[in-house]
């Protein structure tokens, strides 16, 4: 399988194929957050990476661009983003609260919530893995 760079457009389109393949009302999270999240700093690109993710529907789905009605908005560098959401480094979580790295807007208290998103299905998971490069 191909894979690729976190956050590069070929990575969003790969996740955007899974996520087609997928019944995500399958894979149900009890945390109620919608995020609009910048991630700067991002190597293959001058550009900010906007995207958001929502649980509002009861399963997490993260696109891009941005919600006009989220809860919080975050921006991070992207090499927290990718402990983040590829190694779901729940450590990293203490750069969010601690770091002058992270800027939140919002109703940030709910940054919280996205620590219980660190373990979702292993099934999504695997795709996911399957698809981004690792260094």
């Amino acid at each position: 399988m191909t894979t690729y760079e976190f956050l590069s457009p070929e990575w969003l389109a790969a996740l955007k194929e899974i996520r087609s393949e997928l019944n995500l009302s399958e894979y149900r999270t009890e945390v109620d957050v919608r995020a609009n999240v910048s991630i700067v700093g991002v190597p293959f690109t001058d550009t900010t990476v906007c995207g958001h993710l929502d649980t509002s529907s009861g399963a997490l789905l993260l696109d891009e661009g941005h919600l006009d009605d989220a809860d919080f908005a975050i921006e991070m560098p992207y090499a927290l983003a990718y402990q983040i959401f590829v190694e779901r480094d729940p450590a990293a979580f203490v750069a969010i609260l601690f770091s002058g790295d992270v800027k939140l807007s919002g109703e940030s208290s709910k940054v919280l919530g996205l620590v219980d998103l660190l373990e979702p299905d292993p099934n999504v998971i695997a795709r996911v893995d399957a698809i981004t490069l690792r260094p």
